[in-house]
């Protein structure tokens, strides 16, 4: 095994307990298990450096791959390659113990129902429905006799969430405002409170860098040349900045942090690596957890040949995602004992995931509603206004749309971190029983991990 010393000399670096640390982090990733376990040992016992798996774990939900491309040729295109815990995909394995869990008696008609009539349909790897999501426009499209069943007993009403909040969105003096901005360069702040002033400067802000795309030749010509990294920058980044505007305490990650909640799936630290293209979050530090509450997918450039597949693979990579965060939160909330008052915060708590493709940006969210699954909602798809039209007004109206959308997503959002900041404010001082969730009849697929877990643990799947 490499010394600590000559691993220290390989860095060049000086040996303070920081810098120790960095290099034992960077080094023992290239190690297996039981190698590493060794090395965290020898460290913390000869080399005198405090905290060491404190430090690897903070630095795995801080970790940020600043060469996402090169780490994707690493894995050739594939995330797969770097799970080194996936199996082959078992339908029957799936269907019963979602058959098991069915005889829970605290379990909506809807879900019960979908249980019930599991052998009706054909499961595949990358289905919804085997990693306990139901999103109504998916099986209607992929799993029909399904979702006429769903149908015939009056049950589509449980997919349907409310609508945007139509009721925000600009008042007249900030229609003007940017109406103003667009057609003229700049207007006026209007007379207003300090906190309009801070939404006004949001304003100025997404309309500046909304306008410096329109200048762009690449986007007035179409050009398939705006890949990915530079969509997320140019557009994706404002419209983020601006649904997150005037939330405080909050980080916004992009282009390939890893997803610690999707590698500590099952309750383990075994499950996938998985990148999301951008995801928003809060984090509690005295428990070291991460609330996220916004997740990104962006689906190559505006302006690509169609990929439809690349498009379908991100809409559930959202839905892993966000299934993942929900999971993640239900076993912080429930590793509080004494606590059961937060319980009802996980129900009234809800991801918002924004897809970008083509020119589109969907909405969907995602809750609890359909316990023990997972309801993922398409809530509005909305045209992007990435070009300014030879009719001026015809984009100004297009603009002021979009930005009631992004108010009302806004609005959401806020709701959400409140929740959170609720949940901190109850655990405050209070100490985390050992409930860690066991990891029983764990099924593994080769694209995922899927778990539904025993009749006494059947609220998560």
């Amino acid at each position: 095994m490499t010394s600590f010393k000559d691993l220290l000399s390989s860095y060049n670096i000086i040996p303070t307990h920081t810098a120790l640390a960095d290099a034992f982090y960077c080094y023992i990733q290239t190690l297996g298990t039981a190698s590493y376990q060794r090395y965290v040992q020898k460290c913390a016992k000869d080399q005198y450096v405090d905290n060491l798996i404190q430090y690897q774990s903070e630095r795995r939900m801080q970790e940020v791959d600043d060469n996402y491309e090169n780490d994707e040729d690493n894995n050739n295109g594939n995330e797969e390659n770097a799970s080194p815990s996936c199996v082959e995909f078992n339908e029957d394995e799936i269907k019963r113990r979602l058959k098991k869990i069915s005889q829970s008696s605290n379990m909506s008609k809807t879900a019960r129902l979908i249980i019930n009539n599991i052998d009706r349909i054909k499961l595949k790897p990358n289905d919804l429905i085997s990693d306990g999501i139901l999103e109504i426009n998916y099986i209607k499209q992929n799993n029909r006799p399904l979702y006429e069943i769903i149908k015939k007993n009056g049950c589509l009403k449980d997919f349907a969430l409310p609508q945007l909040d139509d009721s925000v969105g600009l008042t007249y003096k900030e229609v003007e405002f940017v109406r103003n901005n667009i057609l003229y360069g700049s207007s006026a702040i209007p007379e207003e409170k300090f906190e309009n002033h801070i939404f006004y400067n949001s304003l100025i802000t997404f309309l500046s860098q909304l306008k410096g795309v329109w200048r762009s030749q690449a986007y007035k010509e179409e050009s398939e040349t705006i890949n990915e990294k530079s969509y997320s920058h140019q557009i994706v980044k404002p419209f983020m900045d601006f649904i997150n505007h005037n939330v405080e305490n909050i980080e916004t990650r992009y282009d390939g942090h890893r997803s610690v909640t999707t590698q500590n799936r099952n309750a383990g630290n075994d499950g996938p690596i998985r990148y999301p293209d951008v995801f928003s979050y809060k984090e509690n530090k005295l428990y070291s957890f991460i609330y996220k509450y916004l997740f990104g997918e962006i689906s190559n450039g505006p302006f690509a040949k169609d990929d439809i597949k690349h498009i379908i693979d991100d809409k559930i990579r959202l839905g892993k995602f966000s299934k993942d965060n929900l999971n993640s939160l239900k076993f912080f909330i429930e590793s509080f004992d004494d606590l059961k008052e937060l319980e009802g915060y996980l129900y009234s708590f809800s991801n918002t995931m924004l897809h970008f493709y083509r020119k589109k940006m969907d909405v969907y969210y995602m809750d609890y509603a359909i316990e023990p699954f997972f309801r993922l909602c398409l809530i509005k798809s909305v045209d992007l206004p990435l070009t300014m039209s030879t009719n001026e007004p015809e984009t100004v109206d297009e603009v002021i749309r979009t930005l009631n959308i992004l108010i009302s997503i806004n609005k959401s959002v806020k709701k959400n971190t409140r929740t959170i900041d609720l949940i901190n404010n109850i655990i405050v001082g209070k100490t985390r029983g050992d409930r860690t969730p066991e990891r029983r009849n764990v099924s593994l697929t080769n694209s995922t991990h899927h778990y539904f877990l025993d009749i006494d643990d059947c609220e998560v799947l």
